[in-house]
């Protein structure tokens, strides 16, 4: 189904693409495209978010990344240069 519902989430997930070729990350993803020639400047991937890509299966691979927020607790005990803590 490639549209869930007018007011729901429109992304694809991987499953229901298929093999259209056409990827849409959810609002909290950003989709990584591996392999060809294209992004080879800086990252050997390019990174889509906000909008989808075409990917061709059998050239490129698609991972999706979650952009929600992590919480961490961190207990380390400092001292600044001055001394204090």
């Amino acid at each position: 189904m490639l549209w869930k519902s007018l007011t729901g989430d429109l992304a694809m997930s991987a499953e229901e693409a298929g093999m259209f070729g056409y990827r849409v990350p959810a609002p909290d993803q950003a989709m990584l495209i591996s392999g060809g020639q294209r992004g080879m400047g800086v990252a050997p991937f390019r990174v889509v978010t906000g909008h989808g890509a075409f990917v061709l299966p059998v050239f490129r691979k698609t991972r999706f990344l979650t952009l929600a927020m992590c919480e961490a607790e961190v207990d380390e005990t400092c001292v600044t240069h001055q001394g204090s803590r």
